[in-house]
C-alpha cells in the first residue's frame, strides 16, 4: 500500500482535524496508520475519546489493508494509555531538554 488517503476519524494528513471535543492529526502510508497528535479537551478526557480514536483508526486501517498503527507520543503524555490499548513499544529516543519521544505500535489482524 503506497499511500493511503486521510483517515477521517484518525485525522487528516498534515493538518489538524476537529472531532467531538478534541482534535487529531494522522495519516496513512506504507501499510501503516500513524497517529501524530491527539488532544481531547480536558472536560472529556476520562470519557473514552482516546479509545474511540484508536478504535476508529484501527477499523479504517483494516478496511484499507494496513498492517499496523503507530502512535507518536512523549513520555509525559500517553505511553501508559497506549499499552492499555494493546500497543507495544516500537521505538524510543531522548527528547531534550528532558523526557523521551516514544512510538507505540499495534499490529492489526485481518479477517476472522
Amino acid at each position: 500500500m503506497a499511500g493511503a488517503p486521510a483517515l477521517g476519524a484518525a485525522g487528516a494528513a498534515g493538518r489538524a482535524r476537529r472531532h467531538g471535543a478534541g482534535w487529531s492529526v494522522g495519516e496513512g502510508y506504507a501499510g501503516w496508520v500513524f497517529i501524530r497528535c491527539f488532544r481531547p479537551d480536558e472536560s472529556i478526557r476520562r470519557l473514552g475519546p482516546g479509545r474511540q480514536v484508536i478504535a476508529a483508526a484501527g477499523q479504517r486501517a483494516r478496511e484499507r489493508g494496513c498492517h499496523g498503527i503507530c502512535v507518536d507520543t512523549f513520555s509525559i503524555q500517553a505511553p501508559a494509555f497506549c499499552r492499555t490499548q494493546g500497543h507495544g513499544e516500537f521505538g524510543r529516543r531522548p527528547y531534550p531538554p528532558e523526557g523521551e519521544r516514544i512510538w507505540p505500535r499495534k499490529m492489526l489482524r485481518h479477517g476472522g
